[in-house]
């Protein structure tokens, strides 16, 4: 899922390529720009439509 204009959570189709540094790593071909905010929703109810949150914390 990505961020939409309006914030909220927006799925996208994306076409993946080779797999990279022993599976760490996946190439993407298509289907979001470098300017696209990419989102790792977490929950059982996480929808599409959902309101997102802008964050700079690394997750492990």
């Amino acid at each position: 899922m990505k961020k939409s204009k309006s914030g909220t959570l927006e799925k996208q189709v994306i076409q993946t390529g080779k797999i990279i540094n022993g599976g760490y790593s996946i190439e993407v071909i298509s289907g979001i720009s470098e300017d696209d905010r990419i989102c790792f929703p977490y929950g059982k109810y996480v929808t599409e439509g959902a309101k997102t949150k802008d964050s700079n914390e690394i997750a492990y």
